[in-house]
């Protein structure tokens, strides 16, 4: 929500360019159905590989008809690219039930499931047996992670950027047929460790660790309403991140 459109479509062809290989997810929503159809349109005339569209946010808890005529008319104009649905009603103020999420698979056979973000367990798991079994219910947040990769899926999660490693572990641990909770508990040491010098939902704090976890001085300052970083809160990160690398490479 801090880009503009055009600033949104320069960000996903740079990703395009720079993919390496790897597929690519590209967010799209907004809260108006005409702009959420040309950022999607958009990503998938470069070569996106999926769409992620969160509804529209202004209006809260609209009723699930109004949702699902939303999402028909974006549906409509990418009938051929695989669609997630974003679910993070903390932000959106938007719920979903299982089956409004029966009813979107029914309808659309691109609608290949969802990135759940709301991090309450029971909602989840009623997410991932009570919809239809082609559906992905990918876990954005991790103390979900291990549900998901019970039901054979996986996760998108943000800590994936600070802790690479300590998430990957845990993939690994699941891939090889092991038991992935002590990796798991590896992460959730260093996230509390992490949250106890200042890292949490401050995105500032969030570039500012990855920055270091770089190895790169450069600093990157997300937009208002975020706030600066004071020279305190930097160096208890700084201290934080130290902390973490050691963790890391033990």
């Amino acid at each position: 929500p801090s880009f503009s459109v055009a600033e949104r479509k320069k960000i996903a062809e740079t990703a395009v360019r720079n993919r390496n290989g790897l597929d690519l997810i590209v967010t799209t929503g907004t809260p108006n159905f005409k702009e959420t159809i040309e950022l999607s349109s958009h990503a998938a005339s470069i070569g996106a590989d999926s769409l992620l569209i969160q509804p529209p946010f202004y209006y809260k808890n609209p009723n699930p008809k109004g949702l699902i005529e939303y999402f028909r008319l974006v549906f409509d104009k990418v009938p051929n690219v695989p669609v997630r649905y974003y679910d993070i009603p903390q932000v959106t103020g938007v719920t979903i039930s299982p089956a409004f999420v029966s009813e979107m698979a029914q309808l659309h056979p691109n609608f290949v499931g969802i990135k759940n973000s709301h991090g309450v367990p029971e909602e989840f798991e009623a997410l991932s047996t009570q919809t239809p079994k082609r559906l992905n219910i990918i876990s954005g947040t991790d103390n979900n992670m291990l549900a998901a990769l019970s039901h054979g899926n996986g996760a998108i999660l943000g800590s994936g950027n600070v802790y690479t490693k300590l998430v990957a572990n845990i993939f690994a641990a699941h891939r090889a047929g092991q038991d992935p909770k002590p990796a798991y508990d590896r992460l959730v040491q260093a996230t509390d460790m992490m949250k106890a010098n200042g890292y949490g939902s401050n995105y500032n704090a969030i570039k500012y660790a990855l920055n270091l976890m770089m190895g790169t001085s450069r600093i990157n300052v997300a937009r208002p309403p975020h706030v600066p970083l004071s020279d305190q809160e930097m160096a208890q990160i700084r201290k934080g991140v130290t902390q973490l690398k050691e963790m890391t490479s033990a």
